[in-house]
């Protein structure tokens, strides 16, 4: 029936002499009777006008609903026919973008993207109204309603229960959960989560059998990194760098941010210093002073050969995982740093850094590299395990005798790492699909896995 891509089907009077179908094609809807399913027979058409698009329908009572968002002025409103012939009644606009509709008569509820929950009253068709808009942790992506109330799920974020009669209340309850887990640090007996790059979750983890979402962070920003010293957590994103207050987990408070002027592509919180790592033609890693971190002051920069990939701190050096090697500054001696010296035993790009004792693990592309540090100024290269694949490692995580190295697209390899001068492959962390995993972190014989769109997978080491 559709000449091409189908969006949204819905059935009209389905038990009864006029069985028919709604067909949703982006800015056209069109009816056809099915009473022979062999031979349908086309009904009407109604064309919106281009741009227009419609997102979804639902039907009650022989009155046809649908959710549509105008592009071009960014305007959502849902629409009303009756009858399979498609007989315009009346409109409504709504505040969002109108991307998910259901009923629960007299009330239609929309997922209204950013705006959050709306609700209309159409007991007149003709005059719908758009009564009340509540806000939502994240865009609103779908709906259900039944009787007094409406279900609805925000941005990857579990769901929320409104009552709509009378509408306009707050949400009843929220099932708080977390599904896109970027990066991960633990502090006082608590996981803190970067969640699809809009909210910091505190993660009560203190059964780790029952893990739940014990508190939220929101942010109007884009996160991607975390950096964690004694109270204060670092956090950036895009262009943006934040410092938060998180002496209580539970009730993480925002101190600070600063803006740079090209995206960010590491960060590092240590001591009193701030250091941020950004993608300018210069390779710039700025270095702030946050003893009042409500108050950052730019210190210092230095400039590298290329893209840094990861910072690790090491009395008293700082160490740049760069393109081809490691880059050394001084850290703990008066600023502006100094430069050290380079090191590297690998042609392949340096991924991630991990220090356990003396030792530096090294992430390359195509191998884990051990180093000893025991005179910090001059790396020793200890020992190298292969790691081939045919997509490439780039994170490490060093827990005691183990490590474990994984990639975005590669599950968590498992491998012993003592005697450093001999590691070796022991198998994986699980079996299956690689789900994405992106920040690992253990915790007294647990292990805490982010994945991206699976949430926080958590294992029992022993």
């Amino acid at each position: 029936l559709a000449p091409y891509s189908c969006d949204d089907l819905d059935l009209l009077d389905p038990d009864g002499p006029a069985t028919s179908l709604l067909m949703t094609i982006y800015t056209e809807l069109y009816s056809y009777l099915i009473e022979d399913p062999l031979n349908p027979q086309s009904l009407a058409t109604h064309t919106y006008p281009m741009n227009n698009v419609i997102q979804e329908t639902v039907v009650n009572d022989g009155y046809i609903y649908t959710a549509v968002y105008d592009t071009i002025v960014h305007q959502g409103y849902t629409h009303i026919f009756h009858t399979n012939i498609l007989t315009p009644e009346g409109s409504v606009n709504v505040p969002g973008t109108a991307r998910t509709i259901d009923i629960s008569w007299p009330y239609v509820t929309i997922g209204d993207g950013p705006a959050g929950f709306t609700v209309c009253d159409v007991t007149d068709p003709v005059n719908p109204l758009c009564d009340s808009t509540v806000p939502m942790v994240a865009d609103g992506k779908d709906v259900a309603a039944s009787g007094d109330y409406a279900y609805i799920t925000p941005d990857s974020q579990g769901f929320e229960i409104f009552s709509i009669n009378p509408p306009g209340t707050p949400s009843l309850s929220r099932q708080k959960v977390v599904n896109y887990c970027i990066s991960l640090v633990i502090k006082d007996g608590y996981l803190l989560a970067i969640d699809h790059n809009k909210a910091i979750k505190t993660i009560d983890i203190s059964n780790p059998a029952n893990v739940y979402v014990a508190a939220e962070f929101w942010v109007n920003d884009f996160l991607r990194e975390l950096s964690l010293d004694q109270n204060l957590l670092m956090t950036a994103g895009g262009n943006r760098w934040d410092m938060n207050d998180v002496s209580d987990p539970l009730a993480i408070s925002n101190l600070s941010h600063t803006v740079e002027t090209h995206d960010i592509v590491q960060i590092l919180l240590q001591g009193d210093h701030a250091y941020v790592a950004i993608d300018d033609p210069g390779k710039t890693v700025r270095i702030y002073s946050v003893a009042i971190p409500s108050a950052p002051v730019y210190v210092t920069s230095i400039t590298l050969p290329s893209t840094v990939r990861d910072i690790m701190y090491y009395s008293p050096n700082m160490y740049y995982a760069v393109q081809n090697g490691i880059e050394i500054y001084t850290a703990d001696a008066p600023m502006p740093p100094a430069y050290v010296g380079s090191y590297s035993n690998s042609p392949d790009i340096h991924y991630d850094l991990a220090s356990y004792g003396s030792q530096m693990y090294i992430m390359t592309s195509g191998e884990l590299q051990i180093t000893d540090l025991s005179n910090p100024d001059v790396p020793v290269h200890v020992g190298a395990l292969p790691l081939p694949g045919v997509n490439w490692l780039s994170e490490i995580y060093v827990d005691g005798y183990y490590a474990y190295a994984y990639g975005f697209y590669r599950i968590p390899e498992i491998c012993s790492i003592w005697p450093p001068n001999s590691p070796a492959k022991l198998g994986y962390l699980y079996d299956g699909m690689a789900r994405a995993p992106s920040d690992l972190e253990t915790l007294d014989g647990y292990l805490y896995l982010g994945t991206g769109g699976r949430g926080l997978k958590v294992f029992d080491l022993y």
